[in-house]
């Protein structure tokens, strides 16, 4: 288990992050009544401190924000524990990583794009306000699709290239059974 905590102050590099994080950071300010959020994400992108260092650029001062690593989570969205062992360890997981989250947190944000996969199973242990990264990942490539003028219909998946961060093999299983079509062209990027 993996945590990074922030107590508001600017960051000291003050670079920027990428523009999801920006969006996904100032989403969970917006929504926070408390100042007080969590980051669940994987351990590779709370290490990168992405997350934080947008946190500090744009949160009000004494503002927190705690980053979560949660090692399991992508292995087990990847590998389908749920429809292979059933809901129990899913649950259980899922609980032990939310509650060690300090009371006082009143926003998470999920800091992966499996997340949102799992967010019904969240919600169950965490009964605030959850800022899911779906909504604006499907945003941002909806502009880029458009800003490169591809229009429903006319995209070829041979042409597609998948860069992928984990095993290829767990995405093929899954993003083959989302896009109900074969996938070749993916390459791995090693994050840190």
């Amino acid at each position: 288990m993996q945590y990074s905590y922030s107590s508001g102050t600017k960051s000291a590099t003050g670079k920027s992050s990428n523009s999801c994080y920006r969006h996904y950071t100032a989403w969970g300010i917006k929504v926070s009544k408390n100042n007080n959020i969590a980051v669940i994400a994987t351990p590779a992108t709370v290490k990168m401190n992405v997350y934080k260092t947008t946190f500090d650029l744009y949160a009000p001062q004494g503002s927190t924000i705690i980053q979560r690593g949660c090692k399991l989570l992508c292995p087990m969205i990847e590998r389908r524990w749920g429809r292979i062992h059933g809901d129990y360890l899913t649950d259980e997981l899922i609980r032990l990583y939310l509650e060690a989250l300090p009371k006082e947190i009143d926003t998470l944000i999920l800091g992966c794009t499996h997340y949102p996969l799992i967010r019904d199973k969240i919600s169950k242990y965490f009964k605030k306000n959850i800022v899911d990264p779906a909504v604006e990942t499907t945003e941002d490539l909806l502009r880029e699709l458009g800003r490169i003028k591809i229009k429903n219909g006319e995209v070829n998946m041979e042409k597609i290239d998948f860069i992928v961060s984990g095993k290829k093999e767990f995405f093929i299983d899954l993003a083959e059974t989302f896009l109900e079509e074969r996938i070749d062209n993916i390459r791995t990027l090693k994050l840190m």
